[in-house]
């Protein structure tokens, strides 16, 4: 900043390390940097700061012993109020006097923080609320902070969401999505009237509404990692179906409502839908990337239901080969699709191809790892070397694409 006029425009580089600055939760040393107009919006600097604080308290709250009534200490400096009540106060008060979207996006964003932290002192609903406050100065929120707001209500509240519970007893599971759907009801109304935003064509919508109706859904790494444990059982839903007819009525399929649709049905145990469902990409024309194919062979594979498993094989194994050169085969698609073959031909007298071709994948994933172990030690010999002499860089591996050479006679 010292080589740069004072007051004038900051560069990306600049702008963003300020921010960075901010987020480590010193409000002082970003007070400061705000009146050295460090970054192009000075405000933010103190706005962020706050989000920093808050992660550095909630951080330090793990590891006391009373952690509500460590929440009393809660301060940010140089407020002289304490108590975890205040914290939405303090970032108020740092609002600007003519505050803008983003601005207001920050607040709603903090706020949904605290309520992770502490549900019962920042209730969701009080959102509806703090919403009305921009629509006061004239001020109107983008489409993308309601799509905040409901995937919050839909996954992450603490006030409508009990994992552990919802997966025990299935009257608190309805009960709780209940719960949500009426409280993400309230919001899409105000979405609606105060805004003026049509949610019928708004396909964030509808994947929020299908979440709220859910349990949590593993990742494909928690898919791969447990890959020998089965899989996790999901109680019906039959909102869910009526939230994917109007999103068909309404819009085209997307990749994402699609695979929580596929995944949804191998967790509920319904796998003629399932296998079903994926064919129906089939008839559509729509590709799949690898990804999509991990997933789909880990749930088979953790499914252990032999008799859909041979008839993956059968049907879409060949299609996963003919998906286009785009698709680049991974080592996901190999540890699931070889637990899929030991469920299915243990002793190893089937489906050959399909074999070959995970020997192949898997075998280039290890081939990568040696390749960089090779180079590593390489370097490390040649340091000693008169300059001038470059180690010599061993070739790159090729990624396995999607068309596999299978031995003769499978």
């Amino acid at each position: 900043m010292k080589e740069q006029p004072p007051f004038s425009p900051r560069d990306a580089h600049t702008d963003l390390l300020a921010r960075t600055i901010a987020l480590q939760g010193n409000r002082t040393r970003a007070e400061k940097l705000a009146n050295l107009s460090a970054a192009n919006d000075p405000t933010c600097l103190r706005l962020l700061s706050h989000f920093g604080n808050l992660s550095q308290f909630v951080k330090a709250s793990e590891s006391a012993a009373d952690a509500r009534l460590y929440r009393s200490t809660f301060a940010v400096d140089p407020y002289p109020e304490t108590g975890f009540e205040w914290a939405f106060d303090f970032f108020l008060r740092d609002m600007p006097s003519r505050p803008t979207p983003h601005h207001w996006r920050l607040a709603i964003l903090f706020y949904l923080n605290l309520e992770m932290v502490s549900p019962t002192q920042y209730r969701i609903r009080r959102l509806l609320e703090l919403l009305l406050l921009p629509v006061s100065q004239g001020i109107s929120i983008p489409r993308s902070t309601f799509h905040l707001i409901l995937n919050h209500i839909a996954t992450s509240s603490l006030e409508r969401r009990d994992v552990e519970a919802e997966a025990i007893d299935y009257r608190t599971f309805q009960k709780n999505v209940h719960l949500r759907l009426v409280l993400m009801n309230h919001f899409l109304q105000v979405m609606k009237s105060d805004f003026g935003y049509d949610c019928r064509h708004d396909e964030e919508v509808y994947l929020a509404l299908f979440k709220a109706c859910s349990q949590p859904y593993p990742s494909l790494q928690d898919l791969i990692r447990d890959i020998d444990l089965p899989l996790p059982v999901h109680h019906p839903e039959v909102r869910k179906l009526r939230i994917a007819y109007y999103l068909d009525q309404n819009l085209p399929l997307s990749p994402e409502f699609f695979m929580l649709e596929v995944v949804g049905f191998a967790l509920m145990g319904k796998w003629e839908s399932f296998l079903k469902r994926w064919r129906w990409t089939v008839e559509c024309g729509i590709g799949k990337d690898a990804d999509m194919w991990a997933i789909f062979w880990a749930c088979l594979a953790r499914g252990r239901h032999e008799y859909h498993i041979r008839t993956a094989l059968k049907d879409h194994y060949n299609e996963m080969l003919d998906e286009g050169e785009y698709l680049v085969f991974n080592e996901n698609i190999g540890i699931a699709l070889a637990k899929c073959l030991e469920v299915v031909d243990p002793e190893e007298r089937e489906f050959k191809g399909p074999r070959f071709a995970v020997r192949s994948m898997l075998k280039s994933k290890s081939e990568e790892s040696e390749d960089v172990d090779t180079s590593s030690s390489v370097e490390e010999e040649t340091q000693p070397l008169q300059e001038g002499n470059e180690p010599s860089n061993s070739p790159e591996q090729e990624p396995l694409r999607s068309k596999i050479v299978e031995p003769s006679g499978a």
